[in-house]
């Protein structure tokens, strides 16, 4: 019988720190009236962006888009939103990355299950990401 042991109560209390701070957060986004996505890019070998991933969102934006909130992380955009490029969102989210220059605009959306006019603001966060 050979028995061996590593102390990993740190690594557990930084989990558990990090979960408490994740469900926080969620909570926070969850009460907004607003709906909010986190998204990253997607890029090609040659380094364009192709597509967004929803890498975080918020219940108000699932229920305004008719999903579940499951249903909407890492997922490429254009298959949950086909219409989106066509709509011009895909280009202005694009601009934003690229430039790193806020955009604001009032935009209709009337595909894919989601019907009206959005008050939508993009800002840029970190590396490629809105």
């Amino acid at each position: 019988l050979i028995l061996t042991y590593l102390d990993i109560t740190q690594s557990k209390q930084d989990h558990e720190i990090q979960r408490a701070t994740a469900e926080s957060l969620q909570s926070v986004l969850d009460s907004a009236p607003s709906g909010m996505f986190l998204m990253d890019a997607i890029r090609d070998e040659d380094g364009r962006i192709t597509d967004f991933e929803i890498a975080l969102s918020n219940q108000t934006a699932a229920d305004l888009t008719h999903h579940a909130l499951n249903e909407l992380i890492c997922c490429p955009t254009s298959e949950l939103f086909p219409y989106y490029k066509e709509a011009g969102f895909f280009d202005a989210y694009a601009n934003v990355v690229e430039t790193g220059e806020p955009l604001r605009t009032h935009q209709s959306y009337y595909a894919d299950g989601v019907a009206g006019w959005f008050d939508v603001t993009v800002v840029k966060r970190g590396d490629g990401v809105v």
